[in-house]
């Protein structure tokens, strides 16, 4: 790998972990002046979003993970007769908010795919 590449991947894991560009340079081991134009390059921002959007792509899969033990858990909670009723009232609620945005979000997804195939379609027609 070249110098160059190299400071770059620093620079970008700096700026991901790094709560300001001060912080950031410091950690790259370059100046605040160099951060400031790196990220006035577009090449340089189009890679640094692509890691951001890689270190989210890792968090939600760790989420997805989760997602069947976090609902174990809300219905535990929420049908423990033991449970404070404001923690069963609680889970009860994020539960049901979860389910309704699963839904929403699973609905719209199959608009999305019913709208991308019409205009596909469409395209086609249209050659």
């Amino acid at each position: 790998m070249k110098p160059k590449e190299r400071t770059q991947e620093r620079l970008i894991s700096a700026l991901i972990s790094a709560p300001t560009l001060e912080a950031a340079a410091e950690k790259a081991g370059i100046g605040l002046s160099t951060v400031k134009r790196r990220l006035k390059d577009s090449e340089f921002v189009a890679a640094y979003r692509q890691a951001q959007r890689n270190l989210l792509d890792r968090a939600v899969n760790l989420l997805a993970i989760a997602a069947a033990d976090f609902a174990q858990t809300l219905h535990r909670v929420a049908t423990d007769l033991r449970a404070l009723p404001s923690s069963q009232a609680n889970a009860a609620a994020k539960g049901l908010h979860a389910f309704a945005k699963l839904i929403s979000i699973s609905d719209i997804e199959a608009r999305l795919s019913e709208l991308e195939r019409s205009a596909a379609i469409l395209n086609d027609r249209r050659r």
